[in-house]
């Protein structure tokens, strides 16, 4: 009976034993400890290590911190996302502020500074073929500048050669006689054909506009034939100013018909702070071709002959195309 009860007893206690040599199966919260790689990832776009990323609260009805954040953190076109683990689900989430994280975007800084130039130069009410016309004036404003400013050049070369002691005084009387017998003959013009200026207003600025860079060759030709400056001169001028009359008289009904929103004050002021920045590109373009010849005076001088052809074939071919974009609201001789 000793005997039996001893080893039932030895039985038991080798069952605990065996027992207890099993693994037990241990219940972990599910909290997987993020790697001390998501701290330099964190760095990498301004964020401070105090933000408690580990975990989030879900949405209302779902288990408390049951979303995720992983670290990995991606950007692209200056937006900054991160993937995060909802549920059973990978998610990826756009973070509030991740693109002012970063100075250096230049795609984001570009297309600030696009609006900004955009608002600079161009009304806010306008047709849809105002662009067309702006870009088509942008050529022809900066190679007519460019002209202007060679044959201003070469006016002075002309005054300065055949004179002597008498040059300041004979050059500001050629001036001065050119500008006034230009002046007149834009008065006589303008009186003759004021007319003309509403019933063909695209065919009479496109035939002024060849007379003007025609005026500008007749310039170019002053430093060449300088003991005939003053009948030169006085030509170029009288062209130049029937090209101006003709340019004011029609610039009234071409910003009207860009003035969709009765912004006709706007669209003229937008006009005009287009023409002078477009000139000073024209400038900058003479300028830098000075530049360039300026240790080679035979090739400075024969420079605007070469130039001229190039410039005034774009100036007016500008020039055409802008008006095409023109649409006006009156009707117009065939």
């Amino acid at each position: 009976m000793q005997s039996t009860l001893n080893t039932a007893i030895n039985y038991h206690q080798f069952n605990f034993q065996w027992k207890s040599q099993k693994p037990s199966a241990r219940k972990f919260k599910a909290s997987p400890k993020i790697l001390p790689l998501s701290n330099s990832l964190r760095t990498s776009v301004n964020y401070e290590p105090e933000e408690g990323l580990d975990r989030v609260p879900g949405p209302p009805g779902s288990e408390p911190n049951s979303v995720l954040r992983l670290p990995v953190v991606i950007r692209q076109s200056g937006r900054v996302s991160r993937y995060i683990y909802e549920g059973n689900s990978l998610k990826l989430v756009s973070l509030d502020g991740g693109a002012g994280s970063f100075p250096l975007d230049f795609e984001d800084a570009f297309r600030k500074l696009v609006r900004v130039i955009k608002d600079f130069l161009i009304p806010k009410q306008v047709p849809e073929n105002y662009m067309g016309y702006v870009k088509w004036k942008f050529l022809h404003r900066v190679f007519s500048s460019a002209l202007q400013v060679l044959a201003t050049q070469a006016m002075f070369r002309a005054i300065g050669i055949g004179y002597s002691r008498s040059l300041p005084s004979a050059a500001a009387l050629n001036w001065v006689l050119k500008d006034g017998l230009g002046r007149l003959s834009r008065c006589i013009y303008t009186a003759s054909l004021a007319s003309a200026f509403d019933t063909n207003l695209k065919r009479v600025r496109f035939t002024t506009s060849v007379l003007f860079s025609l005026s500008i060759g007749v310039e170019l030709l002053t430093p060449t034939f300088p003991q005939y400056f003053l009948l030169l001169a006085t030509l170029a001028n009288v062209a130049k100013q029937i090209s101006l009359a003709c340019y004011l008289a029609t610039g009234s009904s071409v910003h009207r018909s860009f003035a969709i929103a009765d912004n006709i004050g706007e669209v003229s002021a937008k006009a005009q702070i287009q023409t002078v920045c477009f000139d000073n590109f024209g400038l900058m373009l003479a300028a830098l071709l000075n530049m360039l010849l300026k240790n080679n005076q035979r090739l400075l001088a024969g420079l605007p002959f070469f130039v001229y052809p190039i410039f005034s074939v774009f100036d007016l071919y500008g020039i055409y195309q802008g008006l095409q974009h023109v649409h006006l609201q009156t009707l117009t001789k065939a």
